[in-house]
């Protein structure tokens, strides 16, 4: 689609990825002379997999591995075309994800390596992502090992743009741009992991509590509350392997704290998936998903 404007239908997922990227390059040419936010979501690596034949049937990891080349070209067309217009230092790059592997899809969904488990949990397999920051002459080359969430990057942005957040409503977010840009700390020591509306996670510095754990998407609910919660050193057992609950529980104090005052700012909002379609009067039986 194009605004509100069908394309195809079917889509043509085989060239999906490279017509991104050209939209991608003539926006980023079109808007040369004004500042620009340009936000680019790849449909793929999400199955079902598809590449162009340029690079489908290349990598030695299978059809995942194709689709994740051809976002690495992708990657580096936008890239090369902001040097060869003289943006790249002036312009910020974010390269990130919204999940882990769906692992369910097998070798189709991808791998988290050491991590456990994958999407639709809240594992660190599920929620622990790459982030990549790009700005020649202002990010210099480092590692940060700190705690962030995309939810960090509205005030980041903002701050590094010197514009101001609204004040009407209350951010769930840190600005981070002093992490990027000085190399200080992460401004974030805490977490919230969710699933659906509720709180299953918590991390703190550098420890995990899950008070809930539930199988993937696709594995059936096999959903389990733990009392007391588990607890991990994410630092020192990444693969979260070792529960070492019993041996703190004064962390586990201070992680039940942090819940309650989370809890007690949380003020409860409509399902916006049950609202009806525009013009569409509501019934007797009340909301009902989109679509049925």
């Amino acid at each position: 689609m194009e605004g509100e404007r069908v394309l195809e239908r079917p889509a043509n997922q085989w060239t999906l990825t490279q017509r991104y990227t050209e939209r991608a390059v003539e926006f980023i040419e079109r808007s040369r002379s004004r500042p620009f936010f340009l936000y680019l979501a790849y449909s793929h690596p999400h199955t079902p997999v598809f590449a162009s034949k340029e690079f489908w049937g290349k990598s030695p990891r299978g059809h995942y591995g194709d689709t994740v080349e051809e976002i690495d070209w992708s990657v580096r067309r936008i890239v090369e075309t902001l040097t060869e217009l003289k943006l790249d230092r002036n312009t910020l790059v974010v390269f990130t994800s919204d999940n882990g592997p769906w692992l369910t899809m097998r070798q189709l969904g991808g791998s988290a390596g050491m991590l456990r488990d994958g999407k639709g949990t809240t594992w660190e397999g599920g929620m622990r992502v790459p982030a990549i920051f790009w700005w020649p002459g202002r990010i210099q080359p480092q590692v940060v090992t700190g705690v962030g969430s995309t939810l960090d990057l509205t005030p980041t942005f903002a701050s590094l743009a010197r514009a101001d957040l609204a004040k009407d409503r209350v951010y769930d977010s840190v600005d981070q741009s002093p992490t990027l840009l000085q190399g200080a700390p992460s401004a974030r020591d805490v977490v919230f992991f969710y699933r659906l509306q509720d709180v299953y996670a918590v991390r703190m510095g550098p420890y995990k509590a899950h008070f809930v754990t539930e199988s993937s998407f696709g594995e059936g609910t096999q959903r389990t509350e733990h009392d007391p919660p588990l607890l991990f050193n994410v630092d020192e057992d990444p693969s979260e392997s070792f529960d070492i609950s019993a041996r703190h529980p004064d962390v586990l104090e201070k992680i039940r704290a942090l819940v309650r005052e989370h809890r007690a700012t949380i003020q409860p909002v409509e399902n916006q998936l049950n609202r009806y379609p525009p013009g569409e009067k509501r019934g007797e039986e009340g909301l009902r998903p989109w679509g049925k």
